[in-house]
């Protein structure tokens, strides 16, 4: 049985509105894939389902963006060492942004945060 989330909880509250039957409702992916297929997508600060209208979408970004969570101490060396490892690779990315480290709150403070954006090469 899946952990009671509040985005659990609601994802189940929000489904029987729908008046449509899901072959498996025990398996939270496969409930929030439903959903955001049938418009509805989580607002983890109101904590509820909100529902959109469809409409015409957003060309995606080119860019390519990456997070790198590790231990604080060794999370520098780690984004580097995969920012590193994309530039010997053969993916066309070019790192175009690092940011600094972000700390994590507790209980996970000991930990730390890089984001790393990269754009498709130009051919």
């Amino acid at each position: 049985m899946p952990r009671m989330t509040a985005k659990y909880s609601q994802a189940l509250n929000t489904y029987q509105h729908t008046q449509k039957e899901l072959a498996r409702l025990d398996d939270q992916e496969t409930l929030y894939t439903y959903l955001q297929e049938e418009g509805y997508f989580w607002d983890s600060s109101a904590k509820q389902w909100e529902y959109f209208e469809p409409e015409e979408a957003d060309d995606p970004t080119p860019l390519v963006m990456i997070r790198v969570w590790a231990d604080g101490e060794i999370i520098e060396e780690a984004a580097g060492d995969l920012i590193n490892l994309i530039k010997r690779s053969k993916l066309p990315w070019e790192l175009i942004e690092k940011s600094n480290v972000y700390g994590c709150r507790p209980p996970k403070q000991r930990e730390g945060r890089v984001y790393l954006k990269f754009l498709p090469r130009r051919s």
